[in-house]
């Protein structure tokens, strides 16, 4: 069995302290955004700035094509240069922006009220800047993680909630409403592109750096970002299609309450998503040392689920008063769909390590396959439990689907690495210090 220091464990602790650092420093700006825009605004208010921008963050996913995951990808196995990656990324950019643009555009003219109902139409049309902007950052952003640079990396994340904090409560605290807060969110993303941008110049400057041509990279990154995309929109859907469901079934107002326990819930994977943004281009990076993968993504899956686990039950025993001191009795009703979610949140935090696994063995389409079938489960689910038991259907549908992705992804990481597919979740007695 390997050492830490042969399983590069210490560097990857280091990384992924890093961006655990940031992703708790993210989540506490986020829910100070949170907290103001709820008790500001309300349940109606809230329900209403969650859905306006759900249709510029959809489309940021949908046109995605997986180019991100792929710039992780291709640059944590060092065949192409970051200079040669960024300029394949800007050409597809001026091509999918447009083209996003208009596709939304449409929809808000023609089905606005039948697909963002009590939502108003400046409202959407203030979100859809946010689209072009958060497209590019998606792209660039990942360049900082392919070359495994977290420094820069978690500075550049970090930009867009810091300043989208300070300017909600600038305006939100001078009387400001729904539309103040989407602006806010509008310009913090604009800020995040610009220092992404000046983050990356001095990669940018190398172009005597030897890379695939742009072209050629950028069809390679295609065709491997495809089948990342795939998942990635379904993954997306997964995640968003409860808010929109509840809206579109009960009200803003209820939408505004269950997006509440949706955002305290989904704190819990801050460190999961810190573990998966540096694991996927070191386990990019061992596509020769498949032992040594082996070894690490079950020990990384087992602590990041015993450690979500621990944050579940602290959590759920705290609920009620936190609930209470953050948001008010006005949402008083999220504790039931809170604690519903709560299972369903857990898991996934172990199935995103996999998913990463998975991806990073060149096989992205097989998290695309599971995906498949945890959308239809939720969205079958939701439309038939909302009705009946209101925002707790949500949650009981979520939870479901959660579970049945943790599954197929066990099942399916055991059939490519030949691991028993009980290892991601325990371990056998050993004498290494390194496996719980």
């Amino acid at each position: 069995m390997r050492s830490a220091t042969n399983l590069g464990l210490v560097k990857l602790s280091s990384n992924i302290a890093r961006t655990l650092a940031r992703q708790l420093t993210a989540a506490l700006l986020q829910l100070g955004t949170v907290i103001l825009i709820a008790r500001s605004l309300g349940p109606e208010g809230n329900g209403q700035y969650s859905v306006s921008l759900l249709l510029p963050t959809f489309l940021s996913t949908l046109l995605n094509l997986g180019i991100g995951p792929a710039n992780v990808y291709y640059i944590g196995r060092r065949t192409v240069a970051p200079w040669v990656v960024a300029r394949a990324n800007v050409r597809a950019w001026g091509i999918l922006a447009p083209l996003g643009c208009l596709v939304a555009s449409i929809l808000m003219t023609t089905k606005k009220d039948q697909l963002f109902p009590g939502v108003p139409l400046q409202f959407l049309w203030v979100a859809l800047l946010t689209f072009p902007v958060t497209l590019l950052q998606s792209y660039l952003v990942t360049i900082l993680q392919g070359m495994q640079d977290f420094r820069r990396f978690n500075f550049a994340v970090l930009l867009q909630p810091a300043v989208t904090l300070v300017l909600v409560a600038s305006f939100l605290l001078r009387g400001g409403g729904v539309l103040a807060a989407v602006t806010s969110f509008l310009i913090g993303n604009i800020a995040a592109l610009l220092g992404t941008y000046l983050l990356l110049r001095p990669e940018l400057a190398k172009t005597n750096e030897p890379g695939e041509d742009a072209p050629h990279f950028g069809l390679a990154s295609i065709r491997y970002g495809i089948k990342a995309h795939l998942s990635n929109i379904l993954t997306f859907i997964n995640y968003k299609t409860d808010i929109f469901l509840v809206n579109f079934l009960m009200t803003p107002a209820a939408a505004g309450v269950y997006v509440i326990a949706v955002q305290l819930t989904e704190r819990l994977w801050i460190l999961s998503q810190a573990v998966s943004t540096v694991i996927l281009p070191r386990l990019s990076e061992l596509h020769t040392e498949e032992d040594m993968r082996k070894e690490l993504t079950p020990l990384i899956a087992r602590w990041v689920l015993m450690l979500t686990f621990l944050g579940g039950v602290i959590l759920a025993g705290a609920s009620y008063h936190l609930i209470q001191f953050l948001f008010g009795e006005a949402y008083i009703d999220t504790l039931e769909p809170l604690l519903i979610l709560l299972p369903g949140i857990i898991l996934l935090s172990l199935s995103r390590i996999l998913a990463n696994d998975i991806a990073a063995r060149g096989r992205p389409e097989l998290n695309f396959y599971s995906a498949i079938i945890v959308v239809l489960i939720n969205v079958v689910g939701n439309i038939l439990l909302i009705p009946m038991v209101g925002v707790s259907g949500a949650a009981i549908a979520t939870t479901v689907a959660y579970t049945v992705d943790a599954v197929l992804r066990i099942i399916m990481y055991a059939k490519l690495s030949g691991n028993p597919w009980y290892v991601p979740l325990w371990k056998k007695r050993t004498r290494s210090a390194l496996y719980p």
